[in-house]
C-alpha cells in the first residue's frame, strides 16, 4: 500500500506541474520583444553591406533614457541582463552590455539634433562592437514600458556607422513596489495575502512565484483537510463515514485507502448482518419451542386440573349418596322404632311374606338392593348374597320389588331372572 506521504508527495508534484505551465505561458508572453529583438538582429546579420562585406562577430547592448522616472534602476538592469543573455544563447556574437542605462537631457521624443549628438556621444563611449543595440524607453503604462530599440552596425577600418534599423518593442517591468509587497505576502503567507498581491500587482515579475506558493498552499490546504477527514473517518469507523470522505474528497490521496476500508468494513457490516439473522432465526426457533413447550405444559396442567375437579365432583356424589343412605336409614330406622311403638291393629292383617335370594352366579353372585327401582339412578345399598331373606312388601315398578331384610334396611331388588329368588 503506498504511504500517505507519497500520495501527498505525488499531489504537490502534481500541483507544482500544473504551476509551471501556467509560469511558461506567462514567460512566452514577457519574452515575445526579445524574440523581436533576437529576430531584427539576425536580419541585420544577413545583410553584409552593413558590415562593409565582413561578418559581424560582437554586439553590445546600451540603453538611454531621458528620465529615471520611465524604469527604476532594477528593472534597466533587468532589460540589458535579459537581452545580453539571450543574444549570448540564441547566437555566436561576443556580447558586451553596459551596466545600467545611460541618462541623456534632452526628452525620448525629441528627435532634434541636441539629441541625435547626445545618442552619438553615447556611442563613441560604447564598446566599438559590430553592432551597438541601444534601447530607448519612451512611456510607461500598465507594468510595460514601450520602447524604442535601434541597431547600429559598423564595418571596415574606420568602424563607420552603415546601418541604423529600429523597430518598437513593448517590454513587462515590475512595478518599484513589488518586492516589498511579495515579501510582506510572503511573511502574512497565507492565500488571501498572495492572492491581494496578485489582484493589485498583476505585472509583477513574482506572480509566477505568487501563483506557485498560492498552489502549492491550495494544495497543502487541500491535503491537511484529506488527512484531517481521513482521520475523522477513521475514529468513526463506520461505512458511512468512509462513503461521506470518498464522496467530498474524490481526489485526495487516501481515497484509495479509504475504499479498501470501506469495503472492509461493509464486508464485517454483511457479516454481522448475516450473523444476526442467524441469532434472530435461532431465536426465534428457541421462542417458538418455548411457547410450544409452556403450551403443552399447560395443557397438561389443565388435564390433570379437570381429572382432579372429576375426582373431587365424584367423591362429592360418594359423599350425597352415603348422606342420602345414611339419613333414609335413619329414617327408617325411627320409622321401625314408631312402629313398635305402635299398638298392635284389632284387625286382621295377613302374615307377611318372606322369599330368599337363591340362585346368583359369577361374576355377580350377589344381588343389589338399590334406594331406587333402577341401575341408572340413585345408589346400591346392600350386596346380598344367596340365602339371604327378603320381606317382600308388596309394592312393585316392573321387575323391581321393594323389600326388607333382617337388619330392617328396606330397598328396591331385581327380579328379572326367576332363579334369582325363590319364596
Amino acid at each position: 500500500m503506498i504511504s500517505t506521504a507519497a500520495r501527498i508527495g505525488r499531489a504537490v508534484i502534481a500541483a507544482l506541474s500544473l504551476v509551471v505551465i501556467a509560469t511558461s505561458a506567462m514567460a512566452q508572453d514577457g519574452e515575445a520583444w526579445l524574440r523581436t529583438a533576437l529576430t531584427e538582429v539576425r536580419n541585420l546579420q544577413l545583410q553584409p553591406e552593413c558590415f562593409a562585406g565582413l561578418q559581424a562577430r560582437s554586439i553590445h547592448v546600451l540603453g538611454v533614457a531621458d528620465s529615471a522616472a520611465i524604469l527604476d534602476e532594477a528593472s534597466q538592469i533587468e532589460i540589458l541582463g535579459q537581452l545580453s543573455a539571450m543574444f549570448s544563447r540564441e547566437t555566436r556574437l561576443r556580447v558586451t552590455k553596459a551596466d545600467t542605462f545611460s541618462f541623456i537631457a534632452t526628452s525620448t521624443l525629441d528627435r532634434g539634433p541636441q539629441r541625435q549628438q547626445e545618442i552619438t556621444d553615447l556611442m563613441h563611449r560604447a564598446d566599438r562592437a559590430d553592432i551597438t543595440l541601444v534601447v530607448q524607453p519612451y512611456r510607461a503604462h500598465g507594468g510595460r514600458v514601450d520602447a524604442e530599440v535601434r541597431l547600429w552596425a559598423r564595418g571596415g577600418e574606420d568602424q563607420e556607422v552603415r546601418c541604423t534599423p529600429s523597430f518598437l518593442v513593448s517590454i513587462p517591468v515590475a512595478d518599484p513596489r513589488c518586492v516589498d509587497a511579495f515579501e510582506r505576502a510572503m511573511q502574512l503567507g497565507t492565500s488571501a495575502a498572495l492572492e491581494s498581491f496578485l489582484l493589485f500587482f498583476p505585472d509583477c515579475p513574482q506572480v509566477g512565484e505568487a501563483q506557485q506558493a498560492i498552489a502549492l498552499k491550495r494544495n497543502v490546504e487541500r491535503q491537511t483537510a484529506c488527512q484531517d477527514a481521513f482521520s475523522d473517518a477513521v475514529r468513526a469507523n463506520t461505512a458511512e463515514a468512509f462513503g461521506a470522505f470518498m464522496e467530498e474528497h474524490a481526489d485526495c490521496g487516501l481515497a484509495g485507502t479509504a475504499r479498501e476500508m470501506l469495503a472492509r468494513l461493509e464486508a464485517e457490516e454483511a457479516r454481522r448482518a448475516e450473523e444476526a439473522r442467524r441469532i434472530e432465526s435461532e431465536m426465534r426457533e428457541a421462542r417458538r419451542r418455548a411457547d410450544e413447550e409452556a403450551r403443552l405444559r399447560a395443557e397438561a396442567e389443565a388435564a390433570a386440573e379437570r381429572r382432579r375437579q372429576e375426582l373431587e365432583e365424584a367423591a362429592r356424589r360418594q359423599r350425597d349418596i352415603e348422606e342420602a343412605v345414611r339419613r333414609q336409614r335413619e329414617a327408617e330406622e325411627a320409622a321401625r322404632q314408631q312402629a313398635l311403638l305402635r299398638p298392635p291393629p284389632t284387625r286382621w292383617q295377613p302374615a307377611p311374606t318372606y322369599c330368599f335370594v337363591h340362585d346368583v352366579r359369577p361374576p355377580d353372585d350377589w344381588l343389589a338392593l338399590r334406594t331406587q327401582p333402577s341401575t341408572r339412578s340413585g345408589s346400591r345399598l346392600r350386596k346380598l348374597p344367596s340365602g339371604t331373606r327378603l320381606e317382600m312388601l308388596g309394592e312393585r315398578n316392573g321387575n323391581w320389588h321393594r323389600v326388607r331384610i333382617d337388619d330392617g334396611t328396606v330397598g328396591w331388588v331385581s327380579w328379572a331372572t326367576a332363579r334369582w329368588i325363590r319364596c
